[in-house]
Parts: C-alpha cells; structure tokens; sequence
C-alpha cells in the first residue's frame, strides 16, 4: 500500500472519528442534528455531511458545537470521554422493572431520594 493510500484511509478514520464523537454528544445532550445545526449557524444539509462523515468538520465549527454542547473540543477531536448511550426499547423496559423494584426495596428499607439512569456503554 503506498503512502497516499495509508494517509487518506488515517483522514478518513479521523473524519468518521470526529463525526461519530459529534453525533454522541448532541445525542447524550437532547439535541437533534437540525437542532444543533441551527444552534452553531450551520445548514441542516452541511450538519448532515460533517455528521456522516462525508465531509470533515473545521476548527470553528467543532468549537462551536464543544461550546453549545459544554464539551471539551478536545472530546471531539479524538473521540474520548464519549458520553454513554441511553437504554432504548425493550431492554429499556426490562430494566425499568427491575428499577421499581429496587426502589420498592429501597422505599421498604428506609431509603428516599436516590435517582438513577438507566445507560448502556456504547
């Protein structure tokens, strides 16, 4: 493989990176992609491109999305402390029982006020 090759397949990770570690956190924080696009000035078509990963994100635009987010930059550059994933459907509801119940058993066992969230590590 020649040189030019292994450096557009590291661009390309690099790119699908950064656009996954964007998609994570507008996810974790409750926003959608049109909404953080409206949010940092983008279009909805261009959020679209750079969350896909086709194409890649500049230095402004990731500054804005860490700022409107409250992330590091940093975070969404190398794609680390990525937030975890809420639980969705049945799983979600499986787990909730098994909440209730422990809070039953809390409630019984003199414990108040203790909140949890139900996430699954990506």
């Amino acid at each position: 493989m020649s040189m030019i090759t292994e450096a557009r397949e590291e661009i390309d990770a690099d790119r699908i990176r950064v656009a996954t570690a964007v998609r994570a956190h507008y996810s974790a924080a409750g926003f959608s992609a049109s909404a953080l696009a409206r949010e940092v000035g983008m279009t909805q078509s261009k959020m679209s491109r750079r969350t896909t990963g086709a194409e890649p994100f500049d230095i402004d635009e990731l500054s804005a999305i860490a700022r409107v987010l409250e992330v590091e930059i940093v975070d969404l550059i190398t794609g680390t402390n990525l937030p975890a994933r809420p639980i969705r459907g049945g799983a979600a509801a499986g787990a909730r029982r098994h909440l209730y119940l422990l809070e039953d058993e809390g409630r019984s066992a003199g414990l108040s006020g203790v909140n949890v969230a139900l996430y699954q590590l990506s």
